[in-house]
Order: structure tokens, then C-alpha cells, then sequence
């Protein structure tokens, strides 16, 4: 069986319902690919998976989806960050300091921008946890899955960014 997971999903909530499934089927070989973004859908659509969990489904009429879960993106930013010093931070002054991207994993990736911030500086990176190390660090800003950046924010790590332009 080969599975396709969007890491931007908290594994604990798939891993449960492997470890049933691997209880009752424990012949049957697991193998977990991880792909970003629209890479999850595309392999699916390209029958290189029988079984895809993604956080932007593309609605295709070739698939059938059922939603599992609530992902709350929270938009952050580091104390360390020039931004972080300024009472309210304007567009352009976001613009200015780099958005930290996930690229998409697809090979032709979707039009869908994903809540980038058009006209600004950005930083492409691969992975979550390289995302949140540069926005850890000061050198940028972005959206993570609230379950990745929750005790960075408890512990004053990182804060929420407030800035109501951003695109969804």
C-alpha cells in the first residue's frame, strides 16, 4: 500500500489509523511518501499511490476526497525579526523582510499560490522544518501548522503576525 502524506499534517492523527490498519492486514507493506502542497494529488492522479493525504486537495472529478481534519495555519513571526520591533507593520514594510515559502513538491505544480504575499521578497525552502529554523532565527516570516510552532509560541519563541492583507 502506498501512501502519500502532506507533512504539514500532524502524523500522529494518520498514525492511528495505520496502526489499526496494520493490525488487522500486518502482511500488507506500508510504504510513506511525503510531498508538499500539490505533490500529494499529483501522484495520486498519476496512480503512483493508492491512498494520498493532503492539505489542498486540487478538486479533480478522478478522485474522491473526504475532509479528516481542521489544519489551522498561524501566520509567524521571531522577536528576533527587525518587524517584530514596530507597533504595526505596514504592507510594504512586509513586503520588505522575506516570506519563508515551501516550495511545491509537484512536478508541474497548481497555479495556486497558497498565501503567498505577491511583490515581496521570498525565500524558497523544501521543508517545514527548514522554515521554521529561518523564521526561528529572524530572517523571515511565514505560516506554519499551529500543531508545529504551539510551543514555540507558548515559550515567547515565536508570535503570531497580525496583518489582515494576507491572502488565503
Amino acid at each position: 500500500l502506498k501512501i502519500v502524506l502532506d507533512p504539514m499534517i500532524p502524523i500522529q492523527s494518520i498514525l492511528a489509523v495505520l496502526r489499526d490498519f496494520e493490525k488487522k492486514h500486518q502482511k500488507t507493506q506500508i510504504t510513506l511518501i511525503s510531498k508538499y502542497l500539490s505533490g500529494g494529488i499529483e501522484m495520486l492522479l498519476a496512480k503512483e499511490v493508492d491512498l494520498a493525504f493532503v492539505v489542498w486537495p486540487k478538486i479533480d472529478q478522478q478522485v474522491t476526497f473526504f475532509p479528516i481534519l481542521d489544519l489551522s495555519m498561524q501566520l509567524i513571526i521571531s522577536p528576533k525579526s527587525t518587524l517584530f520591533k514596530l507597533k504595526s507593520i505596514s504592507e510594504a514594510e512586509l513586503l520588505d523582510q522575506p516570506q519563508v515559502i515551501i516550495k511545491d513538491s509537484a512536478a508541474k505544480p497548481t497555479a495556486d499560490k497558497f498565501g503567498i504575499l505577491e511583490g515581496g521578497r521570498h525565500w524558497d525552502v523544501t521543508d517545514a522544518q527548514t522554515k521554521k529554523e529561518i523564521i526561528l532565527a529572524g530572517m523571515g516570516w511565514g505560516s506554519l501548522p499551529m500543531h508545529m510552532v504551539a510551543q514555540e509560541l507558548a515559550q515567547g519563541e515565536l508570535f503570531p503576525l497580525n496583518f489582515d492583507a494576507m491572502p488565503q
